[in-house]
């Protein structure tokens, strides 16, 4: 029964960072370009942050969506809001 229940809280978790809101994390300007370079640079669901976070996802998604971010949210906000938030959300999505 132990067991069931630690296998469940597990799946549980799994599912919530699975399934984080980037808007929870990202500013807004940002959002469109994020979801643009999701879609044409890696392979991972816009929903699934653990793989988003793999190591070679995230250099590809930043890789692609910088000039974007810049476009849209200016050169200050792109380096002092943006990049930082990365961390937090991949450090939520794969505790």
């Amino acid at each position: 029964m132990k067991t069931v229940a630690v296998a469940i809280a597990a799946l549980a978790l799994q599912v919530v960072a699975e399934s984080l809101d980037k808007a929870d994390y990202f500013p807004e300007c940002s959002l469109d370009c994020l979801t643009e370079a999701i879609e044409k640079s890696v392979e991972c669901k816009e929903t699934d942050s653990i793989c988003l976070c793999d190591h070679e996802n995230y250099e590809a998604i930043y890789e692609y969506t910088m000039d974007c971010v810049i476009d849209a949210c200016g050169e200050d906000v792109a380096i002092d809001e943006v990049l930082p938030a990365a961390e937090p959300y991949c450090s939520d999505a794969t505790s």
